[in-house]
């Protein structure tokens, strides 16, 4: 609301005064910065989350990542900490998708300098037979 005020109170017309340009990075830099989340809001968050197959694709496809590390292959997906609860329920829904006997494990681990917790999945095993099939089975069943 701020930079439309100044953009609307600008001498300038039809474009903005160099200050007026920095004071409206300023704000655009601050946007959510330290931003704390209530539990009201936070309770509200998680009930908006509802993972299908074609969500999580799209999600996997913004925020996921296949790759190698030290020859053993593995399957992750970044969140900062204000969304792990993001994180939890696609947990909860590949347990659900894929039966007990998978023996998918989930490892978490906080990067305390930019707090983005990363949910891994490194058991070749689960990525080979459950991971990769998962979203193999989009290309050939669209």
């Amino acid at each position: 609301m701020q930079a439309v005020l100044i953009k609307l109170n600008s001498e300038k017309i039809g474009s903005l005064l160099p200050n007026e340009i920095d004071t409206i990075k300023h704000l655009k830099e601050s946007m959510n910065y330290k931003r704390l989340i209530s539990e009201k809001e936070e309770e509200i968050l998680k009930k908006k989350v509802s993972i299908s197959k074609w969500w999580l694709l799209g999600f996997v496809e913004g925020e996921g990542t296949f790759g190698y590390k030290h020859l053993v292959p593995y399957f992750q997906i970044a969140q900062h900490k204000k969304n792990f609860f993001v994180l939890e329920a696609i947990e909860a829904y590949f347990l659900k998708v894929f039966n007990e006997k998978s023996n998918v494990k989930f490892n978490y681990s906080l990067n305390k300098l930019t707090s983005v917790y990363s949910m891994t999945i490194v058991k070749v095993d689960v990525n080979f037979y459950y991971i990769v099939p998962f979203f193999w089975i989009f290309i050939f069943f669209k």
